[in-house]
């Protein structure tokens, strides 16, 4: 594995080249939804699986430049420094969460030909295995709010590296001067452009410094860690067609978001609190609240709006997507 990520950091430039071709390789499935959705889910899983994993790579490598060749005195500094972004003591943990975020729908779909109570065991399974590696990070995070579940991208890090060249190259550039002893003036586009991206630059405290957990943030995050095993006990109790498991998985997403209303959060603690805020926009395409409310104002625009301007063939085709997209559990669970 060591000579696999000496390779991948190496040329991570073509490796990102074939990973979007990769990507572009799953939109030539056009009926990915349907007939080839486990080809297509399969398809994905292993190209998210794949990027994750040179995320984490990247992760590992972050302090190095984008063109080296590791000597050993570089490697035993890389052992000391590839660390400093991301703990190692979350770093595992969030690979293996991160692989089964990309897997869960897959294991899913392979469970169609399993009885309805089997295939809820596996779900209830790989939800417990979930909830468990999120106490662990909880622990780790010392009671904060666990912002770093998933490995994060590492197209960001490298925007962040492009930031700081053209900050570096505006700072060459003004202590450049002319054969004379008259000081160059700057490109006005770049000089605009760097102070922009100056101002956007987030120091490693901005992002790492974590919020000083509290009471409520813990309650917070120990209700977000165990939705989706009390949804899953609703379910089980009173059924999908049932309004008690939507309400009492709304009643704990409030809850979560009372425990850390006007909270001083650091920067990717906000993120992270904002991803899982707009995820509770799912909950209109649950039972009973889709059939209820959702299918019928879909169907009413149609009927009022669409068919005076022809597009009542594309909202309907929409609507089957949504229906087929609804089906599984892991597309509407928001809980990732």
């Amino acid at each position: 594995m060591e000579r696999y990520e000496q390779i991948y950091i190496n040329n991570y430039k073509m490796f990102s080249l074939l990973e979007r071709a990769a990507w572009a390789s799953t939109f030539l499935l056009l009926d990915r939804f349907d007939e080839n959705e486990l080809k297509s889910t399969l398809m994905n899983s292993v190209i998210d699986n794949v990027v994750t994993y040179h995320d984490y790579l990247w992760q590992k490598y972050s302090h190095l430049s984008k063109k080296f060749h590791l000597n050993i005195e570089e490697k035993t500094k890389l052992e000391l420094e590839k660390t400093a972004f991301f703990p190692e003591a979350n770093m595992k943990i969030s690979l293996i969460l991160s692989f089964i975020y990309n897997s869960e729908l897959l294991l899913e779909i392979l469970t169609d030909t399993f009885h309805s109570q089997l295939q809820g065991m596996v779900i209830l399974t790989i939800e417990l295995l979930k909830v468990l590696l999120r106490l662990r990070l909880l622990w780790i995070n010392g009671g904060g709010i666990v912002a770093r579940d998933k490995i994060p991208s590492r197209d960001k890090n490298l925007d962040k590296k492009e930031n700081e060249n053209e900050v570096d190259q505006l700072e060459e550039m003004n202590n450049q001067h002319y054969a004379d002893g008259r000081k160059k003036r700057p490109n006005l586009l770049l000089l605009l452009r760097s102070l922009k991206k100056s101002k956007e630059m987030i120091t490693e405290r901005d992002i790492n410094h974590s919020t000083a957990p509290d009471f409520y943030i813990i309650l917070g995050e120990l209700l977000w860690i165990f939705k989706p095993l009390i949804y899953l006990y609703q379910l089980h109790k009173h059924g999908k067609d049932s309004w008690t498991p939507w309400l009492m998985a709304l009643l704990v997403e409030l809850c979560r978001m009372g425990c850390i209303h006007k909270k001083k959060l650091n920067l990717i603690e906000k993120k992270e609190v904002n991803q899982r805020n707009i995820a509770v926009l799912l909950f209109v395409l649950r039972s009973p609240f889709y059939e209820t409310l959702t299918n019928s104002a879909l169907t009413n625009y149609m009927g009022n709006k669409l068919n005076v301007q022809g597009l009542s063939a594309l909202m309907n085709m929409v609507t089957k997507l949504i229906n087929i997209y609804r089906k599984r559990y892991f597309n509407i669970a928001g809980s990732k």
